[in-house]
């Protein structure tokens, strides 16, 4: 015959709740009600009793607990097995639902697994001690009318209790003595059931010595009711250590009287160790959202691995961590970033990696000569792990180290210590490998930024400031002046004849003088004055906030005497000067666009004198460029318009008198000035 579905309340006050658990039960052949309080609980209840209730804590109106109180309080609905879920995981949460009344817990979000196996056990514990209680009325009514059927139903008990993994135990209230237990006894604890028919507290041997204490006490002050549960730890014969949950109810006789208490044993050994794993695997994806996060702001290197260290230990949790790149000058892995305050195990790092008799067998470098992530699940018995004493000290059971490879190259390590013994494993080691590709794509991508700065605001060739540099700094220097009521100077520098040394000995050796030319200028300025190549031969400084003129000119006569020092490059003795033209704000010009102008300016005037000076610039000379650009265009002009005459004029012998030839004249017919000889 087959048995009705047994009937489960749902209790909680969040629709979506209720319908998700429903979906998770009815797989199983459960009918199920719901309420969305704890009123409409108490209602429902007093209308059809269901074999099982599921019932959220926090709720509006009546909570869980309150609800629990008053069933449990009520003869009638005493024996229906309440699972309180709640988000709640905390101890003192659990206490209030065992006092309550509750016999399960479930934590939200709700596992489908946990679920079914916790309303399965629930719902037999319950089928379990109803038959206990017809049993021990069907004793008293019938004894000897009912022996045959008695017989029938033990057997359906046993058939029961022994194919279960779950074991079940049956002790006597009065006597303490053990009437039943189920054959998975000797599976899960690696004791036969001898023992404990033997003696009821023989269990308590395997309870593990850290648990004893703990476990017993539980255990005696919820024999007084019949009702206890706990969690502990056991350990087996072979040394093997498993966890244990035991849930223990009171049986009630027909008169009311408390003589058995009836209890399964669960063996939770894989969903604690699921529990941390999941616990694990949150602080890795803590690590991972964290540092994916800095990785789309930061644009520094150093902030990038300092960041990346911070958010491992305070967000992920670990003991320490620690980002090593390789030093091509040194030859060596040098710690740069690292987080966790342990340092005196971050000095011995330092020094191992320094040595060079050990460094090479560290896993560091052999995570970067092989490019794979290397793990120590046990640090201090681990051969491979150098500095295992260091290790025990500061607390560190596991390390796992993983390359930051930039174009295929392994360019460092970040390297995690954690205090817990076997955390990496293979998912959480997934998880770190693929933020150490993210590390190592910031890396390349920083580096690219850097390098598009560099070309954008650097002259490639002497690693000076480019003119779109200068530029910008000019235009700080005058904000600056302006503010401040003080004087600026610009200076352009022609490098005279370059031509010729670039003619004479090829462009290599007219790039090395350059180069050269650069290093002597970068050494004759002070850090707040700027100098750049403005392009090909020429050059230009800024200085600001100068007292006088006599500052520039005194930096112009250095200049000068540097270059006149010869310049060996590649075997050559080069022999070069300098034309420096000089603008001074706000004299000559109070923006940058006349300022760089003036200053060109007086550069080509002090070419004109004769090259190897400076100038300053003056208005004459403004008037006289002024004045050759004007000519230079009306020229063009009347090149165009045909303004131009040739005018011949014979040459005559003064000893004969005879013409002798001519010569052609060129004339210019100025609409303005009328006809314009030579000059």
């Amino acid at each position: 015959m087959t048995r009705p579905a047994a009937t489960i309340l749902i209790v909680d006050d969040e629709s979506q709740n209720r319908k998700l658990l429903e979906v998770l039960l009815r797989p199983e052949g459960y009918f199920t009600l719901s309420a969305a309080n704890g009123e409409e609980a108490l209602a429902v209840i007093a209308q059809r009793a269901p074999d099982l209730i599921l019932l959220d804590v926090m709720m509006p109106g009546m909570d869980g607990y309150q609800v629990a109180s008053v069933l449990k309080a009520n003869p009638a609905t005493a024996r229906i097995p309440i699972i309180m879920v709640t988000a709640l995981i905390d101890r003192k949460a659990r206490l209030a639902g065992l006092d309550a009344g509750a016999e399960e817990f479930l934590t939200k979000p709700v596992d489908r697994t946990e679920l079914w196996l916790r309303v399965r056990n629930l719902l037999r514990l319950k089928e379990f001690g109803d038959f206990l209680l017809n049993h021990n009325l069907i004793l008293e009514q019938q004894v000897q009318a009912r022996t045959a059927e008695l017989s029938e139903t033990e057997l359906r008990f046993r058939q029961l209790a022994e194919n279960i993994r779950d074991v079940f135990f049956l002790l006597d209230a009065d006597s303490n003595r053990m009437l039943y237990v189920s054959p998975a006894y000797e599976e899960m604890f690696g004791c036969s059931c001898k023992s404990m028919y033997a003696n009821s507290e023989s269990w308590l041997e395997a309870i593990h010595p850290d648990d004893l204490a703990s476990t017993y006490d539980k255990y005696q002050k919820g024999k007084a009711t019949g009702k206890f549960g706990y969690a502990s730890r056991i350990v087996r014969p072979d040394g093997s250590i498993r966890s244990v949950e035991v849930r223990a109810f009171p049986v009630i006789d027909a008169a009311g009287n408390f003589v058995r208490i009836a209890g399964v044993i669960e063996d939770i050994s894989e969903r604690n160790e699921a529990e941390i794993r999941i616990a694990y695997l949150n602080r890795v994806y803590a690590v991972l959202s964290g540092i994916n996060t800095l990785i789309v702001r930061v644009t520094d290197r150093d902030e990038l691995f300092r960041e990346a260290c911070r958010i491992a230990v305070e967000i992920g949790g670990f003991h320490m961590s620690l980002i090593a790149v390789e030093d091509q000058s040194l030859m060596e892995m040098v710690p740069i970033a690292s987080a966790g305050k342990d340092e005196e195990l971050l000095t011995a790092i330092k020094g191992l990696l320094s040595s060079s008799e050990h460094a090479q067998n560290t896993l560091v470098a052999r995570s970067i000569r092989e490019k794979k992530t290397l793990v120590s699940n046990n640090s201090i018995g681990d051969p491979q792990v150098l500095l295992g004493k260091h290790y025990a000290q500061s607390r560190v059971r596991s390390m796992a180290v993983f390359p930051l490879i930039v174009s295929d190259i392994a360019v460092g390590v970040l390297t995690l210590y954690a205090s817990e013994i076997e955390f990496f494993h293979e998912e959480e080691v997934k998880l770190l490998t693929e933020l150490a590709g993210d590390i190592a794509f910031a890396i390349d991508h920083i580096d690219k930024q850097d390098r598009l700065h560099y070309l954008a605001y650097y002259d490639v060739l002497t690693g000076l400031p480019n003119r779109a540099l200068i530029d910008d700094r000019l235009e700080q220097g005058l904000r600056t002046a302006r503010r401040n009521e003080r004087r600026l100077a610009v200076m352009f520098i022609n490098l005279d004849n370059f031509k010729s040394v670039n003619d004479t000995h090829g462009r290599t050796v007219g790039d090395a003088l350059l180069r050269e030319f650069a290093s002597r200028l970068a050494s004759c300025v002070r850090n707040t004055e700027t100098v750049g190549r403005l392009g090909g031969d020429e050059f230009g400084i800024i200085l600001p906030e100068i007292g006088s003129s006599e500052d520039a000119a005194m930096l112009a006569r250095k200049l000068i005497a540097s270059c006149a020092r010869p310049h060996l490059i590649e075997g050559h003795e080069l022999f070069v000067s300098v034309s420096i033209g000089i603008a001074l704000f706000p004299g000559d010009g109070v923006d940058s666009e006349i300022l760089t102008r003036n200053a060109d300016t007086a550069m080509n005037r002090a070419k004109e004198l004769g090259r190897n000076t400076y100038q300053f610039f003056t208005a004459e000379m403004n008037r006289n460029t002024q004045d050759k650009l004007r000519l230079e265009g009306d020229l063009r002009h009347a090149l165009a318009k045909g303004e131009f005459l040739l005018h011949y004029q014979p040459k005559v012998s003064c000893t004969t008198g005879e013409i002798t030839g001519f010569e052609a004249l060129l004339r210019w017919q100025h609409p303005l000035r009328g006809l314009v000889g030579p000059v």
